[in-house]
């Protein structure tokens, strides 16, 4: 407990596995955790998945619910938020319900037919993430023009949510995904100056989040079209880098693979 309180992850699973009266099911959250934390998604998926407690904890099926996320089963991951948002009642229901918004909006971009959804009419002026994610409800069902309302919402919240907190490159991160949205729907509606505005100023910015420059890369391509051939392939080599295998979704990287094919298409390729 003392290693994972230190972010000492690696060592404190060495200790489980060392230690076979540790590694049991009644620390079957700690080890699934340290997994996660370290990027071993699928064994955490399976460490829980094989425990033998018939009924797990709460935060056992909370941790399974990202993890899921994380795996893109996003079925099991609705199911579960569902169950645990309905069988619970403390202090987290808005730690939840923006968890679960990620998961419908994750649905719904993937399937734009799926049924699934989630009522945020209560909840989406509280915190800039669930207006954000409200808004990729949105996109996901091609409603374009209420989700660009929705994160410029969600763009001011998040500067008054920062505005007193001495977290700069968090503020950066968070206000970049939001800007990168809108910049998309911006696109879709044919305000294309706007849209290439804001793609070119979160380049400029040059984030730390790879994923980030790789959608904005990967969006000024679709601008470009037929022009800028040599700065379109510059940004290719922004949007399929390997490090961006564990970043991106497997939605994002058809989407990414799709406009390369067509690129080279149109560059006789």
């Amino acid at each position: 407990m003392c290693l994972i309180h230190l972010d000492r992850f690696d060592e404190a699973l060495t200790s489980l596995k060392n230690n076979p009266d540790a590694d049991s099911t009644d620390l079957v959250f700690e080890k699934a955790y340290c997994q996660y934390r370290l990027n071993q998604i699928n064994d955490a998926y399976d460490t829980i998945k094989r425990a033998t407690n018939a009924a797990p904890s709460i935060r056992v099926n909370e941790l399974l619910a990202q993890i899921c996320y994380k795996l893109e089963k996003y079925q099991e991951s609705y199911d579960l938020y569902r169950e645990i948002i309905k069988n619970t009642d403390d202090d987290y229901e808005i730690e939840r319900q923006t968890n679960l918004s990620a998961v419908v909006a994750a649905l719904k971009l993937n399937d734009p037919t799926s049924s699934k959804d989630v009522n945020l009419a209560e909840y989406e002026n509280r915190t800039y993430e669930l207006c954000y994610n409200s808004a990729c409800i949105l996109i996901g069902k091609g409603n374009y023009q209420e989700a660009r309302d929705k994160l410029r919402k969600a763009e001011k919240m998040c500067i008054k949510t920062f505005e007193d907190e001495d977290d700069a490159e968090t503020f950066e991160s968070e206000i970049a995904i939001i800007r990168i949205q809108l910049a998309f729907c911006l696109q879709k509606l044919g305000d294309h100056d706007e849209s290439l505005k804001i793609y070119n100023n979160s380049l400029k910015s040059k984030s730390d989040d790879v994923s980030i420059n790789a959608v904005a890369s990967n969006n000024l391509v679709c601008l470009n079209k037929d022009q800028n051939v040599f700065d379109s392939k510059k940004k290719f080599k922004a949007a399929t880098g390997p490090e961006l295998e564990q970043k991106m979704n497997k939605y994002q990287k058809k989407l990414i693979s799709y406009n390369e094919i067509l690129f080279s298409i149109i560059t006789n390729q």
